[in-house]
């Protein structure tokens, strides 16, 4: 395994908690940025290069999307220019435009996931589909569900868990991940997923708009942090 860069693990760790405010309002105060503002930003070359990583991560992104995905995903990215952007950057305790440039590039890599999110959400058919695990009141789990070949037979998982801790001071950045990617063969209503280099394994069955994750052996702490689980049951989130 490679070992992740301090910038590559925090950008990481952003991409899975952003994960919770998809089609959610974006709350708090924001920092405004001015059209004056940003041409001024586009004067530095880390958020010049990092805005052009988004506006082609955006262009590739609508490729293939249903009309009521396209539409849900382009409502998304106008809420994160209008107010969430500039409410990202005020998180990072960086200078203006360096700030401006990290959340840019994670957005520009957060794009496909949510395209491939909004289309499981707006023609989810039998297992296929965007699952959600909700914890006390957290969103804390993450299943994408996809066709593997033309005939059904298998499934790609692209699964993502967190655990908040409670530190006490109400920062919910404060958090332990873990993530998988698989494909399994459908068996009834049962698939499990593992990794030949690693122990353990996930079992999903199905249930309706819902499934039951069932981690066996050493799987929680071969894909997560200390003390992240993958169990639970997920509801399937559809488009509104």
């Amino acid at each position: 395994l490679k070992m992740e860069t301090k910038r590559t693990a925090t950008k990481r760790l952003w991409l899975m908690a952003l994960a919770v405010t998809a089609l959610a309002a974006l709350a708090g105060p924001a920092l405004a940025l001015s059209d004056e503002e940003y041409r001024q930003l586009m004067k530095d070359p880390e958020f010049a290069a990092a805005d052009k990583m988004l506006n082609e991560a955006w262009a590739a992104a609508q490729k293939s999307l249903s009309k009521p995905a396209l539409e849900a995903l382009k409502k998304d990215q106008r809420a994160w220019i209008a107010k969430g952007r500039d409410k990202e950057a005020g998180e990072r305790d960086l200078p203006r435009a360096e700030a401006y440039a990290f959340v840019t590039e994670v957005r520009a890599e957060l794009l496909p996931r949510l395209a491939t999110q909004y289309n499981l959400m707006a023609k989810p058919k039998g297992p296929e589909g965007y699952y959600v695990r909700r914890e006390g009141g957290h969103e804390t789990g993450w299943l994408m569900i996809r066709w593997a070949d033309t005939k059904k037979t298998s499934l790609v998982l692209d699964a993502e868990v967190i655990l908040i801790l409670d530190m006490g001071d109400g920062n919910k950045n404060n958090t332990r991940s873990g993530s998988f990617e698989g494909v399994a063969k459908l068996k009834g209503k049962r698939a499990e997923f593992s990794d030949a280099e690693r122990p353990g394994s996930l079992i999903l069955t199905f249930e309706g708009n819902s499934l039951r994750a069932e981690p066996t052996g050493e799987f929680n702490s071969s894909w997560g942090g200390l003390s992240v689980d993958f169990e639970g049951t997920y509801v399937r989130r559809r488009l509104k």
